[in-house]
């Protein structure tokens, strides 16, 4: 008798596990694809900062927006850059590196930079998964880098306040100018 419980109660088992399977199936498979999107948007991203730092005065102004959100110094970017990584990749590392314990620091920052670069680059999603960093949220940290306000001399910079609120610049403090010849007021 206590047998064919065994055996009911295993065969039970058994068809809840069937039953319920392609339920955990389905739902591993939906994390898969967020996870593969994610990692393609991060790439995406990652190639729009690349384009953006593509001249002198751009790379100058990405160089400040990962300073900025990342309170990190020209040497940090720099030893980064010679190993290799591009601004994109730089902004994603800095991102991954603040997540692990311990925070964004000099380790941290090593051991991201040389699972992307190493002979056995991997990538960026494999890299958050191993440190238990969703993707999603790494997308939306390197996605606020690229669309921070550019930095940028504008009329309301402190560098150019000057020249528009100059007494120069104010019209009516310019001197009379004598009107051109056949011009008439």
């Amino acid at each position: 008798m206590r047998q064919k419980l065994k055996i009911s109660a295993l065969t039970v088992f058994w068809l809840l596990s069937l039953a319920v399977s392609p339920l955990f199936a389905q739902e591993e498979l939906e994390e898969t694809q967020e996870a593969t999107e994610a990692t393609e948007a991060i790439e995406n991203t990652a190639e729009k900062i690349d384009a953006e730092a593509s001249t002198q005065q751009g790379a100058k102004v990405v160089e400040q927006k990962i300073k900025d959100q990342f309170n990190v110094e020209d040497s940090t970017i720099q030893n980064l850059r010679e190993k290799g990584l591009g601004y994109g990749e730089i902004t994603t590392a800095l991102s991954l590196a603040e997540r692990l314990e311990g925070g964004l620091n000099e380790e941290n920052i090593q051991k991201i930079s040389n699972m992307r670069i190493g002979n056995d680059k991997k990538g960026w999603g494999e890299i958050a998964k191993q440190f238990d960093v969703t993707v999603g949220d790494l997308k939306r940290n390197v996605q606020s880098v690229q669309e921070s306000a550019p930095v940028s001399v504008t009329k309301d910079s402190p560098a150019k306040r000057e020249k528009f609120e100059s007494p120069a610049a104010d019209r009516s403090e310019r001197p009379n100018r004598p009107n051109p010849p056949g011009k008439n007021k």
